[in-house]
């Protein structure tokens, strides 16, 4: 038997989506492609649409797969234990080969839609499921992840307390096996993210439908780090307010990792920053991406940094952050002109390794879910 979150609600005309909207929700269904194969399916071509209610906005959950029969199960699984009661669930497959078709088809009766078909990749994907999503909020859950039985519960109660436009949590990383190896907790959600990187796993957030009306689509020209960029719109968007969950409440799965994938991943995430740092040259940019998301150490980086800490541009939270970093992997203070931040600096020691461990494990992975 289904769970409330998944009980069927009765359609009518005043239930269907309102299109079109510019990003979320101007879709009822994918029009079939002239790209074979195509295949949906779910509750709404069954006359089943669900709405927001009372008290307990409607949350739409997008899980985008290709090929991870082994896994996919276990994430609609957690999607169906969610405690909070209205949710509808979108999944986006790119035409799997390996039976993962058959998985979700054997949870049609209480998936909302699905659609399997080729696509661009992993955002394009997102995007899809965007057009799809009637829900006030929005949750993505990568097929390999799965989620508490009352993550949706916690984040809907602390975005309608907070009024806030999205959310954030901390998370349980895990190895394939499932065994914890370290918590990823919530980090900066103001202007140190731009030189500290994701404020938090991006599978932890709940979106409002009308943060992303303001924001846009995932960037699909980026195969990595569209995520990236669509939490740094959000932080650099005074118009959003963010909420925060101090509790894990989603699991992420570490993988192996490869060099070419995470030379990739070091390229697009200094495409994404070029934009917040106008007053740093192309060798300075990399060496900030180098030391804060590949805990790289040399001379260079050194002093690009240190030119990047006498300027005005940086605000002082940003500069206690890229000190503590140098500070972290083996730099000794001899400039007088920086010993001010010295005992003022914000402690991310916490973070240290296991947040390089983090990096490192999970771009094989990352980049797994692109290379459609």
């Amino acid at each position: 038997m289904p769970r409330n979150c998944m009980d069927m609600v009765d359609t009518s005309q005043n239930a269907l989506p309102k299109i079109p909207n510019q990003v979320c929700g101007w879709r009822f269904r994918m029009e079939s492609s002239h790209v074979k194969p195509f295949v949906e399916g779910g509750l709404r071509l069954r006359g089943t649409y669900k709405r927001s209610e009372s008290n307990a906005p409607l949350v739409t959950i997008i899980t985008v797969v290709y090929n991870r029969v082994c896994k996919l199960e276990r994430a609609i699984k957690s999607v169906l234990m969610q405690t909070y009661r209205n949710i509808e669930y979108i999944v986006i497959d790119g035409a799997s080969t390996d039976g993962t078709l058959e998985v979700i088809k054997n949870y049609e009766h209480i998936i909302d839609y699905y659609v399997s078909e080729p696509d661009q990749g992993v955002y394009n994907a997102m995007n899809k499921g965007l057009s799809l999503a009637a829900g006030d909020y929005i949750c993505i859950l990568n097929s390999d992840d799965w989620l508490i039985d009352d993550a949706i519960k916690y984040s809907v109660r602390e975005l309608l307390a907070s009024n806030a436009d999205y959310s954030g949590a901390d998370e349980y990383c895990v190895d394939e096996q499932g065994n914890l190896v370290f918590l990823y907790g919530l980090r900066h959600f103001d202007e140190v993210a731009l030189v500290m990187g994701n404020p938090c796993n991006h599978g932890t957030m709940l979106i409002s439908s009308n943060a992303y009306e303001k924001i846009g689509y995932y960037d699909e020209t980026y195969k990595i780090a569209a995520d990236l960029k669509m939490q740094l719109a959000l932080i650099t968007d005074n118009r959003m307010k963010h909420c925060i969950i101090n509790k894990p409440i989603h699991y992420y799965e570490l993988a192996g990792l490869s060099d070419i994938h995470k030379d990739m991943m070091l390229k697009e995430v200094a495409q994404v920053l070029r934009e917040y740092h106008p007053s740093i040259n192309k060798t300075e940019l990399c060496s900030l991406v180098s030391l804060v998301f590949d805990w790289q150490f040399n001379e260079q980086i050194i002093s690009d940094i240190e030119n990047i800490l006498r300027k005005p541009y940086y605000t002082q939270k940003q500069k206690y952050y890229l000190l503590n970093r140098l500070v972290e992997c083996g730099y000794t203070i001899k400039d007088q002109e920086f010993k001010h931040l010295v005992g003022k600096t914000f402690s991310y020691h916490h973070l240290g390794t296991r947040f390089y461990t983090f990096i490192k494990k999970i771009i094989y992975y990352v980049c797994y879910k692109f290379d459609r």
